[in-house]
């Protein structure tokens, strides 16, 4: 199967560019180039390719100045009609890239409602689930449906009382999304986001019919192996194992002296705890942190597994692509009381790294959520190009009322990249869960969270990785949450590429 992904990436890469000095990079697709989002999603570098056109969020918030704090995040839609609820009327090319429902009948808060609700979708005129009749997000997430296994699709118990579906769906010339009139229940409240990639006009994609072919059913084989089953076990190719014993206060390095790209980096020892790490990349610091704090396991994380990290307890993995044009090193350091002995294992490519995939920063930090009222910000570029690819964030309320501390999940995530604004319906739904994880922990491939801890306080750890919806941007981005719980701490790690200017 690994020679097949390669075999699929190599056919797509071939339409839109190569490694080659002389190529065309996938990104500068601008109407004569063919985009198969099923294919990409067997390129190992996907996440730091940098891909065409613009992420666009349709979602049930209402339209509102960036500052200030409505929380008018439900039942809103592009149109309402006798017999249908639009979601998403859009025209093409594109690439549905996540769907998300959530809901309730508030009245006896009931949140099996929204197993009834019919979704519809149209592609290109056609509908593809389930005909006219559509299909509940029920029969959508259950993991049967031919092209939508699990996990790329997940339902209430599987996602905290969330629905959703990460399966591309492309389409040429449009696209629109409805749920039936009226919605199941006596007053649902009804929550949504659409998440899809707008297209350079003219380019060319595999319009979705709602029966995968054998191709993209090998693709999306391909991809479940990369990204899911891989992290069962380490990956194989080129690597550098070193076994490393330090003293407290001591320093011991891993280096890699060839132009590469690192596919995995992976810490294994009894205790993780006290370790940081500075990640150094042609002559830049990447990141110099607690080695779990920007591998997606800080503290109280349970062991999980994901697309982009994983951890074990005594093993925590780390899979954004490194890519690397001179040198790289990893500085571990033992800020612990006790001498520590750890293994670190770096798998990594046998070439330099393609022309279109861009320099990974990682930015961490511990700001405290301002004024009701205002935008906590967690990640700002300015004058640079590049693409946002993914976050990890743990809420931390330290407060009299656990309840209180819960509130601070109302903070609706506002993105802004160029100026052009994303507007979410809430934290927890940015990570794919729903009502405050009230069902528990859980780890998707690209999103989750390992649960909510405290008494008296609130600490709830969550990450969110992107595929095919990284977000563009060629001058300025900048990711901010409403702030709902003035004083709580959003300790966080965002990830981004930097790319040279056009």
């Amino acid at each position: 199967m690994k020679s097949l992904t390669l075999l699929l990436v190599a056919v797509l890469l071939t339409a839109c560019g190569d490694e080659g000095s002389d190529a065309r990079a996938l990104e500068e697709c601008t109407g004569d180039c063919d985009f198969d989002p099923w294919v990409l999603l067997g390129d190992p570098l996907l996440p730091a390719r940098a891909l065409p056109g613009r992420m666009r969020l349709a979602s049930s918030r209402t339209q509102e100045a960036a500052s200030g704090v409505g929380n008018d995040d439900h039942n809103n839609f592009v149109r309402e009609t006798d017999e249908r609820i639009v979601l998403l009327d859009e025209d093409g090319p594109g690439v549905i890239t996540r769907v998300w429902f959530t809901g309730r009948q508030p009245r006896d808060q009931d949140y099996t409602v929204m197993d009834r609700v019919r979704l519809h979708l149209a592609i290109d005129g056609v509908e593809v689930l389930g005909g006219e009749a559509g299909m509940t997000l029920e029969e959508l997430t259950r993991g049967e449906l031919r092209g939508f296994p699990r996990p790329w699709v997940a339902g209430r118990d599987t996602a905290s009382n969330g629905f959703m579906v990460i399966v591309p769906m492309a389409f040429q010339e449009s696209v629109t999304a409805w749920i039936d009139t009226p919605i199941p229940g006596v007053d649902t409240f009804f929550y949504y986001q659409i998440d899809w990639r707008e297209l350079p006009p003219g380019t060319r994609v595999p319009a979705f019919d709602g029966v995968p072919s054998a191709s993209d059913e090998a693709a999306l084989s391909a991809a479940t192996e990369l990204w899911i089953d891989a992290g069962r076990e380490p990956l194989s190719g080129p690597t550098v194992e070193e076994t490393l014993t330090l003293d407290v206060g001591s320093t011991g390095t891993v280096a890699i002296a060839s132009p590469t790209t690192l596919r995995e980096l992976r810490f294994e020892a009894r205790s993780l705890d006290d370790l940081r790490v500075e990640l150094v990349v042609d002559d830049v610091a990447v990141v110099d942190d607690a080695l779990l704090r920007w591998t997606f396991a800080a503290a109280p994380t349970l062991p999980y597994q994901s697309a982009l990290s994983s951890y074990a307890g005594d093993a925590v993995t780390f899979r954004y692509p490194v890519p690397v044009r001179r040198d790289a090193e990893l500085r571990i350091s033992n800020e612990g009381e006790a001498p520590a002995e750890l293994t670190v294992r770096v798998a990594h490519t046998a070439n330099p790294p393609p022309l279109d995939v861009g320099q990974l920063r990682i930015l961490c930090g511990r700001p405290e959520s301002p004024a009701f009222g205002a935008n906590a910000s967690l990640l700002q570029v300015e004058g640079q190009r590049g693409h946002y690819a993914g976050q990890t964030l743990t809420l931390r309320s330290h407060l009299e009322s656990y309840w209180d501390g819960l509130w601070a999940l109302e903070g609706d995530h506002e993105v802004f990249a160029d100026g052009v604004e994303v507007l979410g319906t809430g934290m927890e739904d940015y990570f794919g869960g729903a009502f405050y994880y009230r069902r528990g922990p859980f780890a998707l491939p690209l999103a989750g969270s390992s649960g909510i801890f405290g008494d008296a306080f609130v600490e709830v750890p969550q990450y969110r990785h992107h595929l095919l919806d990284t977000m563009a941007f060629e001058e300025s981005f900048d990711f901010t949450y409403e702030s709902f719980q003035p004083g709580s701490v959003l300790d966080y790690c965002a990830y981004w590429y930097a790319h040279d200017p056009a």
